[in-house]
């Protein structure tokens, strides 16, 4: 499917030169399909190759995207021009882009602790503000250390030299939907001075291990409440970057070992094969078509559709509305947060009732006796805010429809009067 990135971006020549098809964002809207809309916040210090590493990862999967790039507050480059700078917008305006997914990238202070890290508090409002709003991210290296740490505490342990080189990855949880298609074993470029250990993960707050290494430790973790995915190594890279990092530090004296599975032969003067591509764009097309499945409702499998477009008898409407939840149904009891976000609004319900099936869906139905004070559908938006919802359907006197986790109506309709 085709790809939208800033105009002018040099990722853009490189794509089209590799036969992905690249659009304008105009164009792609014009498209039957809506894209979605994915901000990449690029920490690393060359940011054009990490620019065409994304982009070629998402344009390479079934679902149309489109790219916009994005800087924390604070966050001051010292090795990007500021003609290419011009292509990133301030995090204020990225986030008020209606942003479906959001990438977050290593960065190269993995050795200082977080808090010194001078553009700290803007990153800390990025990943916030992911978790406040239906967003789902993708942290990576350095980035998912900082989510981790930030949204559960969880410390990065310095190691003694730097674990460098291509390892197997074991799958640890293969009926995850991230994973459809891997094989039990997988490679992955590793690049790091410091790790998260599995033993500081704290327990019963919805982190799920997919794939680890004996050797480089936590390759992905899954973050359900919060929608995130971190990911500790580089499926994204190309097959030269190891190559790159290893001259440059041998280039500026530091004592690093020749990346371990890497070079044919160990010799560096062999050409690497990149035997890890596939899984990183297998990764990314998982991901990206979880985020459709949870946003856009099929008629034909769709139990709150269903309910939505049942009849009801308007004279039952005429004294009450009806909502309907649809969430992830892993995590803690998603209703107490329901609950408080109905209470802010000045909502009490008469009547809640919780669906529990086979799959890994919650369906709660709540009822609110009296009239609400705001119209039923943007008491339906405002539940969409609450962390694991993917949709809420309402019902009343003269309407009906469905908000789903990006704050957008995909069915809505109106009730003939009676």
């Amino acid at each position: 499917m085709p790809i939208a990135v800033p105009s002018g971006l040099p990722a853009r020549k490189a794509l089209l030169a590799e036969g992905h098809e690249v659009l304008d964002s105009e164009a792609l809207r014009s498209w039957g399909r809506r894209p979605l809309r994915v901000c990449l916040v690029n920490l690393m210090p060359n940011k054009p190759a990490t620019e065409l590493q994304i982009a070629r990862l998402l344009s390479g999967t079934p679902i149309p995207v489109e790219l916009i790039l994005s800087l924390p507050d604070g966050y001051q480059p010292k090795s990007t021009p500021a003609d290419h700078l011009a292509f990133y917008m301030p995090w204020a305006a990225a986030r008020s882009a209606a942003i479906d997914a959001l990438i977050v990238t290593g960065a190269p202070v993995e050795e200082l602790p977080f808090e010194e890290v001078t553009y700290w508090p803007g990153l800390c409002d990025i990943i916030d503000w992911a978790q406040n709003h239906p967003v789902s991210s993708l942290y990576i290296c350095w980035a998912a250390q900082a989510a981790l740490y930030r949204s559960h505490g969880v410390p990065k342990r310095s190691l003694a030299r730097k674990l460098f080189g291509v390892y197997p990855q074991q799958v640890a949880l293969p009926t995850s939907p991230l994973l459809t298609g891997f094989s039990d074993v997988f490679p992955a470029p590793v690049s790091r001075h410091a790790e998260v250990r599995e033993a500081d993960l704290p327990l019963h707050v919805g982190l799920s291990v997919l794939a680890a290494s004996p050797e480089s430790g936590l390759c992905l973790l899954q973050d359900s409440p919060n929608r995130a995915l971190y990911m500790f190594n580089h499926l994204e890279y190309d097959g030269g970057t190891l190559g790159v990092e290893f001259l440059r530090d041998r280039q500026a004296g530091a004592q690093i070992d020749m990346p371990c599975n890497y070079f044919p032969g160990d010799d560096p003067q062999k050409q690497p094969v990149n035997v890890w591509r596939p899984f990183g764009q297998l990764l990314v097309a998982n991901w990206l078509s979880e985020i459709v499945r949870r946003a856009h409702p099929r008629i034909s499998d769709e139990p709150v559709v269903q309910w939505t477009l049942a009849a009801s008898r308007p004279s039952e409407l005429a004294s009450h509305a009806d909502l309907l939840v649809q969430a992830d149904a892993n995590g803690p009891d998603l209703l107490p947060d329901l609950l408080r976000k109905l209470g802010g609004l000045g909502l009490v319900p008469s009547a809640v009732k919780v669906h529990r099936g086979a799959t890994p869906e919650l369906l709660i139905e709540i009822r609110i006796a009296k009239r609400p004070p705001l119209d039923i559908e943007s008491i339906a938006r405002r539940l969409c805010s609450v962390p694991r919802v993917m949709k809420a359907a309402f019902r009343a006197e003269n309407a009906a429809g469905i908000c789903n986790s990006q704050h957008r109506s995909d069915l809505a309709l109106t009730r003939p009067a009676a």
